[in-house]
Protein backbone atom coordinates (compact mmCIF):
# COMPACT_ATOMS: atom_id res chain seq x y z
CA UNK A 1 0.00 0.00 0.00
CA UNK A 2 1.40 3.43 -0.96
CA UNK A 3 1.14 6.41 1.41
CA UNK A 4 2.08 9.94 0.33
CA UNK A 5 3.66 11.56 3.39
CA UNK A 6 4.84 14.88 1.97
CA UNK A 7 3.41 16.75 -0.99
CA UNK A 8 5.19 20.00 -1.85
CA UNK A 9 6.65 20.27 1.66
CA UNK A 10 8.96 23.29 1.94
CA UNK A 11 11.74 23.40 4.53
CA UNK A 12 14.36 26.06 5.24
CA UNK A 13 18.08 25.38 5.55
CA UNK A 14 18.83 23.46 8.75
CA UNK A 15 15.15 22.66 9.32
CA UNK A 16 13.93 19.21 10.30
CA UNK A 17 10.43 17.78 10.02
CA UNK A 18 8.73 14.45 10.64
CA UNK A 19 5.85 12.81 8.79
CA UNK A 20 2.79 11.31 10.39
CA UNK A 21 3.10 7.75 11.66
CA UNK A 22 2.07 4.87 9.42
CA UNK A 23 0.74 1.66 11.01
CA UNK A 24 2.60 -1.42 9.74
CA UNK A 25 -0.12 -3.99 10.59
CA UNK A 26 0.06 -6.73 7.95
CA UNK A 27 3.35 -5.44 6.47
CA UNK A 28 7.03 -5.87 7.35
CA UNK A 29 8.90 -3.76 4.76
CA UNK A 30 8.84 -0.27 3.23
CA UNK A 31 10.28 1.31 0.09
CA UNK A 32 10.71 5.09 0.20
CA UNK A 33 10.61 7.52 -2.72
CA UNK A 34 11.22 11.27 -2.80
CA UNK A 35 11.38 13.97 -5.47
CA UNK A 36 13.01 17.40 -5.22
CA UNK A 37 10.60 20.02 -6.61
CA UNK A 38 12.51 23.24 -5.99
CA UNK A 39 15.83 24.32 -4.52
CA UNK A 40 16.68 27.82 -3.30
CA UNK A 41 20.47 27.35 -3.14
CA UNK A 42 22.96 24.52 -2.70
CA UNK A 43 21.75 21.86 -0.31
CA UNK A 44 20.88 18.21 0.23
CA UNK A 45 17.68 16.55 1.34
CA UNK A 46 18.28 13.73 3.84
CA UNK A 47 15.51 11.30 4.81
CA UNK A 48 15.50 8.73 7.60
CA UNK A 49 13.05 5.88 8.05
CA UNK A 50 12.14 5.87 11.74
CA UNK A 51 10.55 2.97 13.65
CA UNK A 52 8.48 2.82 16.84
CA UNK A 53 6.30 0.35 18.71
CA UNK A 54 4.32 3.02 20.57
CA UNK A 55 4.35 6.00 18.14
CA UNK A 56 6.01 8.07 20.88
CA UNK A 57 9.67 7.01 21.03
CA UNK A 58 11.39 6.73 17.64
CA UNK A 59 14.59 5.08 16.40
CA UNK A 60 16.39 6.04 13.20
CA UNK A 61 16.70 3.26 10.66
CA UNK A 62 17.66 3.47 6.99
CA UNK A 63 19.02 6.80 5.69
CA UNK A 64 18.48 8.22 2.20
CA UNK A 65 20.65 11.04 0.90
CA UNK A 66 21.47 12.51 -2.44
CA UNK A 67 18.64 14.75 -3.58
CA UNK A 68 20.53 17.83 -4.74
CA UNK A 69 19.03 18.79 -8.13
CA UNK A 70 15.53 19.93 -9.09
CA UNK A 71 13.57 17.06 -10.60
CA UNK A 72 15.83 14.39 -9.13
CA UNK A 73 14.09 11.35 -7.67
CA UNK A 74 15.39 8.97 -5.06
CA UNK A 75 14.13 5.44 -4.45
CA UNK A 76 15.37 3.55 -1.42
CA UNK A 77 15.68 -0.21 -1.53
CA UNK A 78 13.17 -2.13 0.53
CA UNK A 79 13.83 -1.88 4.27
CA UNK A 80 12.63 -4.59 6.65
CA UNK A 81 10.63 -3.19 9.57
CA UNK A 82 10.30 -4.92 12.94
CA UNK A 83 8.13 -2.29 14.61
CA UNK A 84 4.44 -1.39 14.67
CA UNK A 85 4.85 2.12 13.21
CA UNK A 86 7.11 3.93 10.74
CA UNK A 87 7.51 7.57 9.76
CA UNK A 88 9.95 9.65 7.74
CA UNK A 89 12.28 12.28 9.20
CA UNK A 90 13.42 15.00 6.79
CA UNK A 91 16.51 17.20 7.22
CA UNK A 92 17.87 19.92 4.94
CA UNK A 93 21.65 20.14 4.79
CA UNK A 94 23.46 23.03 3.13
CA UNK A 95 22.36 26.59 2.52
CA UNK A 96 19.10 26.48 0.65
CA UNK A 97 15.42 26.01 1.26
CA UNK A 98 13.88 23.04 -0.57
CA UNK A 99 10.45 21.89 -1.63
CA UNK A 100 9.91 18.15 -2.09
CA UNK A 101 7.46 15.28 -2.02
CA UNK A 102 7.95 11.88 -0.36
CA UNK A 103 6.06 8.68 0.28
CA UNK A 104 6.45 5.05 1.18
CA UNK A 105 5.22 1.74 -0.15
CA UNK A 106 4.41 -0.94 2.42
CA UNK A 107 4.92 -4.59 1.50
CA UNK A 108 5.31 -8.06 2.99
CA UNK A 109 8.53 -9.99 2.43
Amino acid sequence: MYTKLASTLALASGAAERSTAVNMTGFNAVTVDAELISLGMAGTLNIWVQESNDAEFWTDGATLTGLTAIGSTLYAPSTLIGSQFVRLRYDIGGTGPMCFSAGLMQSSQ
